[in-house]
């Protein structure tokens, strides 16, 4: 006979390939979370410090004229608050990361738990287009789990081509 009886299985049995990348999708997320962490933690511990003219005109003494002329024209050292307010922007903007990376691992995880739903029979076949039917019929005469004449949902994948068979049994347990 062509067709084989895989079992009973939960969805993510019958499609480990999906709940493999759903496992490295998951990982990959709460490995970069660390690291975001990490950062938001350096910026939140920094502290802004007024910039030393003075030490610099100390040391740069021939720049004292040029410096004295720019100061004169209203050009003015970085404040305190634009530090500020620099650090402010980079962490909101962390933080918008770290909310995007939450929701795309909450949809990860959401669909993942999919995976555990059980009372999936699986057949797999192997053989002419004409048969399968006839192949199909015999082996569901006896029923699956209930008898014959119990209510079911069935979803049929086919394919002729051997590439696609391979993609497809990179996902599902065929």
């Amino acid at each position: 006979m062509a067709i084989t009886f895989k079992g009973s299985l939960t969805i993510g049995a019958a499609m480990p390939g999906v709940g493999l990348a759903l496992t490295a999708g998951i990982e990959g997320i709460l490995g970069a979370l660390p690291q975001i962490k990490a950062e938001l933690d350096a910026l939140a511990s920094f502290t802004a410090t007024p910039i030393s003219f003075e030490a610099d005109i100390a040391i740069a003494q021939q720049l004292i004229v040029g410096l004295t002329a720019a100061l004169s024209a209203g050009i003015t050292p970085p404040s305190i608050d634009a530090q500020i307010a620099i650090i402010q922007a980079r962490v909101a903007a962390l933080l918008a990361i770290i909310a995007s990376i939450n929701a795309n691992l909450q949809i990860v995880i959401n669909t993942k738990s999919l995976l555990d739903a059980a009372g999936l029979f699986v057949y797999i076949y192997n053989g002419q287009v004409d048969q399968f039917g006839p192949e199909f019929t015999t082996e569901l005469s006896g029923g699956v789990g209930g008898g014959p004449t119990q209510q079911c949902n069935a979803m049929v994948m086919l394919t002729t081509t051997p590439a696609t068979w391979t993609a497809l049994s990179g996902l599902m347990d065929t």
